[in-house]
């Protein structure tokens, strides 16, 4: 049952069990213009809905895209080791290679060395402790999720996407601080990465959890794109995902090229980084540290396996 907020009009927006998929449609498409037809009168609502753009991501605005990336990512920070565990052969599916992920942490290390925010290393001297954090929630973040406000003094992990809504709490998924403890270094140094503490935060809430103590298999591990709606703008290839530059070549395009929102973001932040950063200036520091990270998330993957 749906309210409007303005005239107060009611909507029952019911569906019965169809066997006939032609029926069903036809139901689904009367609901729809039910949403505009069902309000009173005087109502503003059906001469002046919402602009379409509400429900698109703001692709013809880098900087904004940018700027929205940031501040998911220092949110998701907060959760440190409480970050799902993402299974590298998700992230292969995805085409997130080390070479993208690396490169997003670049950007997001000089967009927060350029704002000059407390508490941030320059992307050169990030610690491989500190990348293991960072790099489950730049990816979560690059999907659309961002970490739930807190509810009164329960302090969960929880993340949520704005554009859909939806609500997932990390305790029912492989979280960082479960994770096995990560293989040998091959990058050529030959030391081995130490463990990763549990964080204060983590024994906090362990406390608030009452199925903290449950068996880790039966975690199953969180897939960034999945677990939005099937219609939310990250995840959905429907109509007005494109920018306006690249509308013109769009009758270029072979049918089925369609890409998710998150792909789109992605193209585009990485268009900024490439303008913004000479290549001969890339922190080198940055690309050993993370392969430490990524050898630990294939270790991941041959274990599961196993």
């Amino acid at each position: 049952m749906l309210r409007c907020s303005s005239c107060q009009a009611y909507l029952c927006m019911s569906l019965q069990l169809a066997f006939d998929l032609s029926n069903y449609k036809e139901r689904c498409e009367e609901l729809r213009k039910a949403l505009s037809t069902a309000h009173e009168k005087f109502c503003f609502w059906p001469d002046s809905p919402c602009p379409d753009r509400f429900a698109k991501l703001l692709v013809d605005e880098p900087r904004v895209l940018l700027q929205d990336f940031l501040d998911r990512f220092q949110s998701l920070c907060q959760l440190e080791l409480q970050l799902p565990s993402l299974k590298p052969e998700d992230l292969k599916n995805m085409s997130l290679t080390e070479e993208r992920i690396t490169r997003l942490l670049q950007l997001i290390g000089e967009e927060l060395e350029h704002k000059g925010t407390e508490g941030e290393k320059p992307p050169g001297k990030f610690s491989t402790e500190i990348l293991q954090v960072h790099v489950p929630a730049c990816i979560l973040a690059l999907c659309g999720w961002t970490c739930s406000a807190a509810s009164g003094s329960v302090n969960l992990s929880v993340i949520t996407c704005s554009r859909c809504m939806r609500k997932v709490g990390l305790w029912g998924f492989h979280q960082l601080d479960c994770a096995a403890a990560p293989e040998p270094d091959s990058c050529g140094s030959g030391s081995s990465v130490p463990p990763v503490p549990t964080s204060p935060r983590r024994m906090l809430t362990r406390s608030q959890d009452p199925g903290a103590e449950q068996d880790t298999s039966l975690r199953s591990f969180f897939h960034p794109s999945s677990q939005h709606r099937d219609w939310c703008p990250w995840v959905s290839t429907g109509e007005g995902q494109e920018s306006l530059e690249d509308a013109a070549s769009q009758t270029e395009k072979e049918p089925g090229k369609a890409e998710p929102g998150w792909e789109v973001v992605l193209k585009k932040l990485l268009g900024i980084q490439k303008c913004d950063t000479a290549p001969e200036t890339e922190p080198v520091s940055l690309s050993e540290k993370s392969c430490k990270v990524f050898r630990i998330f294939r270790q991941w993957e041959s274990m599961n396996s196993s």
